[in-house]
């Protein structure tokens, strides 16, 4: 995705997509879940997991969170270590 300046936006890939990731969206189980979206935009990628997690019998209008993971540098992201 281009910023105003023609230039490549920092944190999406070539294509344009982004990369999102959820750990606190409802689950089956009370032991917590964690997703990773591509998409276009924060919107598209809400839609996504609202339709996967209807999909799979979960409720997409309990609230969650989405966070980008920016590509524009190497990055580790523990989705779920456990720990509760």
């Amino acid at each position: 995705m281009q910023g105003p300046d023609n230039q490549q936006r920092p944190g999406a890939l070539p294509d344009g997509k982004r990369v999102f990731i959820c750990t606190d969206h409802d689950t089956h189980w009370p032991v917590g879940g964690a997703s990773v979206v591509v998409a276009l935009s924060e919107p598209m990628a809400r839609g996504l997991l609202d339709a996967e997690l209807t999909a799979r019998g979960l409720n997409p209008n309990k609230p969650y969170t989405l966070t980008e993971i920016g590509q524009d540098a190497a990055v580790a992201v523990v989705l779920c270590d456990g720990s509760y």
